[in-house]
């Protein structure tokens, strides 16, 4: 064995000393062969598995992937993110997959083409958007021909997307806006007819129910939506949309949107937290939501402080549960509220123990954990904790996370979110988990929720739609009331996650899914209850 394929090998088991990682820097910056030995070392060890997950990784071994790795620009995150930093960790070998770099580096690129043609050589036709994730039954229906859709299946106007029911899919644009199309949902999509109209957007929806994220637009051209009795102008802004034969129902997360009956041209801006329904007759109108779920409520962090290092629970109930930011350096307060997590070293948790909620949801046998989030990268894995109340990497009550493939950088598909419940079947680690699909994960604001109730039924849902559904047995009655809530990262400060929180709830009951739907429409900037 050459030296480099016995310090490639320690590097992969993450055995290196500092002068042997100085060592092998050396030596791969020596020529072109030295690191074609060390990329077949990879190739060597890749190849012993063809699919890697539901592993547990240090960030010092992914931090070294990382540093390695080429890779395609990420849509744009809110905040740029300082760059990982080597940690080292606590638990021992995972796993010798390193796997083809710069070959997954070319193969992203082209994926990421494929997702976003250049608009200055798209052909007529193309209306600058792609299937970004497909779950279950899709159709592309096409001049006459069904298609069944991949992710990077790129859209042509008069495209129809037909989902089936249960199942679920996602069109992103090549500005960054998306249409997430819920069970049972038809969609045409349109070039549009604004000033700009190769780079406007306009989507019939025949019927079902969609949620779009959409960007900022250019002056003069809107996103028009048409619904059999509604016409939706969209500049910019989050809502949710549900179209039946003789209504339209429109919700509005975040901005402002304009809604107009087409029968008699009867129109209302419908504002955040606002929502209007279009019926053939009657006053159109807009109405304030409902309140958040308040019911159950044991914990709440809105994020607002604005300045200091503490994070109040403003839920009102019991002893107050603060959160304590351990690196403010790594952190920042956001002036439209929010805290970023902006390097892996930021990590925030309870001086006390999570008692309250172990309480709360051991009376039950239930838990929810809400989370608005904007997760600054898509290719964090681990799991990277963004919620966790636990102990360490093998002992908790709870976890919400990020996760991937470990056979390739970056994680094959994209990467996912994952929940560990402890119960007296999964054990001390709870394992297995709930995760929802591969590529569900984007850089943007989103809403995530975990719900699990007295009779086993897991879920996860992303921006109110069910994304996951499992069955875990046992009890709670093993969850440790000594364990303490963190987000950002484990308490053995090995595995990271950045990204800036908006909200965070934890309640002692499952909310269903209305109620889930109801706490996302009512968005992520809400007054926390008196």
């Amino acid at each position: 064995m050459s030296r480099i394929e016995e310090l490639t090998f320690k590097w992969l088991d993450d055995e290196l000393t500092d002068e042997e990682a100085a060592e092998l820097e050396q030596l791969l910056a020596s020529g072109p062969a030295a690191r074609a030995e060390y990329a077949s070392c990879c190739d060597v060890e890749a190849s012993l598995r063809s699919r890697a997950e539901d592993f547990d990784v240090s960030a010092r071994t992914m931090a070294r992937i990382r540093c390695l790795a080429p890779r395609p620009v990420a849509p744009a995150a809110p905040v740029p993110v300082q760059p990982a930093q080597p940690r080292r960790r606590r638990t021992a070998v995972w796993l010798r997959l390193a796997a083809s770099l710069a070959v997954l580096g070319v193969v992203g690129a082209l994926l990421l083409k494929r997702l976003r043609p250049d608009p200055q050589s798209n052909p007529s036709g193309i209306v600058s958007a792609a299937i970004s994730q497909v779950e279950a039954e899709v159709v592309v229906s096409r001049e006459g021909r069904d298609i069944q859709p991949r992710p990077g299946f790129i859209l042509l106007d008069g495209d129809t997307i037909q989902v089936a029911p249960s199942a679920l899919a996602v069109v992103t644009y090549t500005d960054g806006s998306r249409l997430v199309l819920s069970a049972d949902t038809q969609a045409t999509l349109h070039t549009g007819t604004g000033t700009d109209a190769s780079g406007s957007k306009l989507v019939e929806l025949a019927r079902g129910n969609m949620t779009a994220h959409v960007r900022k637009q250019p002056a003069g051209c809107p996103v028009i939506v048409h619904t059999p009795t509604a016409n939706v102008t969209v500049h910019g802004t989050r809502f949710s949309l549900l179209a039946e034969s003789r209504s339209t129902r429109l919700d509005v997360v975040e901005g402002s949107v304009g809604l107009e009956r087409t029968s008699d041209g009867a129109a209302v801006q419908v504002a955040k937290s606002e929502y209007a329904v279009a019926l053939p007759e009657g006053d159109l109108m807009a109405t304030a939501l409902p309140p958040r779920i308040s019911d159950g409520l044991v914990a709440l962090y809105g994020f607002r402080e604005g300045t200091g290092n503490m994070v109040h629970d403003v839920s009102a109930v019991g002893q107050p549960l603060d959160l304590h930011i351990k690196q403010p350096d790594a952190t920042a307060w956001l002036p439209e509220g929010g805290l970023l997590l902006k390097a892996p070293a930021a990590f925030v948790s309870s001086t006390a123990s999570g008692q309250k909620i172990v309480d709360a949801c051991r009376t039950t046998n239930e838990v929810t954990i809400e989370a608005w989030i904007t997760p600054s990268t898509v290719d964090q894995i681990g799991p990277a904790r963004i919620v966790t109340l636990s102990s360490n990497t093998s002992e908790r009550n709870l976890t919400l996370g990020m996760d991937g493939r470990y056979d390739g950088w970056p994680p094959k598909g994209g990467t996912r979110f994952i929940t560990r419940l402890r119960t007296t079947e999964t054990g001390a680690n709870g394992m297995p988990r709930l995760h929802t699909a591969t590529g569900s994960v984007v850089a943007d604001l989103t809403h995530l929720v975990f719900t699990r109730t007295s009779k086993g039924t897991t879920r996860m849902f992303i921006d109110g739609d069910p994304r996951a559904k499992g069955e875990i047995g046992g009890d709670f009655s093993g969850w440790n009331p000594d364990f303490r809530l963190a987000l950002g990262d484990e308490f053995t400060h090995d595995r990271p996650w950045v990204g800036t929180f908006h909200l965070l709830a934890v309640y002692g009951r499952a909310l269903t899914a209305a109620e889930v739907r109801t706490n996302f429409r009512r968005g992520k900037d809400m007054d926390p209850p008196r």
